[in-house]
């Protein structure tokens, strides 16, 4: 999932279209071939039943509170990666403009297509991860690092080292972006959809007391 908003993103700026199209499909099947075998390995019985701990977690609030959750946490997504790019565009922009000023087909609808670009991967990032937060049975603590870490690796570190070809200039703005974006959305997520399992509903209920 990752690696397909990263895909996205390549597509929208243009950057090595055909490499990265490829790289897209050996990661689309890479994800196929581990959620094929996750499920062969979690789908079970009893309580370790994939689709009971579904339903569990969607049984905690009723429909109409899970789709306020999910439209209020796409627009808080979608808001966050506008700001931050917002703030760092006019470090990374000149890069695009003077190697790729010419490629989009529809210069015009550049914001446009950067708007539905972040809104789709807002929308992703909600639907793709949800079943990570009903399956989750750890603290939120440790679910917002290892919800976000990865992300972080994946999105921000990954194309700073394997790109070296990208001047320094455009590299490390795009990082500090990246970065920025993907904290902040984890924080976002955790926040909105982390459920405590019964081991950890009494650590939520106090930090829930604390911050009162």
């Amino acid at each position: 999932m990752t690696g397909s908003l990263q895909v996205l993103e390549y597509l929208i700026a243009q950057l090595n279209v055909h490499s990265k199209a490829i790289a897209g499909h050996i990661i689309y099947t890479l994800a196929v071939s581990t959620v094929t075998l996750f499920v062969f390995n979690y789908y079970g019985d009893g309580e370790e039943r994939y689709t009971k701990r579904l339903r569990l977690y969607f049984s905690h609030q009723s429909f109409l509170k899970w789709l306020f959750k999910c439209i209020y946490a796409i627009f808080l997504l979608f808001a966050a990666h506008y700001l931050i790019n917002s703030m760092l565009v006019p470090f990374i922009e000149p890069y695009y403009n003077e190697r790729y000023v010419n490629i989009l087909k529809v210069p015009y609808n550049t914001q446009t297509v950067k708007y539905v670009a972040m809104a789709t991967h807002a929308v992703i990032m909600v639907v793709g991860f949800i079943p990570l937060f009903a399956l989750w049975k750890g603290s939120k603590t440790s679910l917002l690092f290892w919800f976000g870490f990865p992300l972080f690796l994946t999105l921000a570190v990954q194309p700073f080292i394997f790109n070296p070809h990208w001047p320094l200039g455009f590299r490390f703005p795009l990082f500090i972006e990246e970065t920025l974006i993907m904290s902040i959305h984890a924080i976002i997520l955790v926040y909105l959809f982390y459920v405590a399992d019964d081991t950890h509903k009494e650590e939520e209920l106090l930090e829930n007391k604390l911050n009162v």
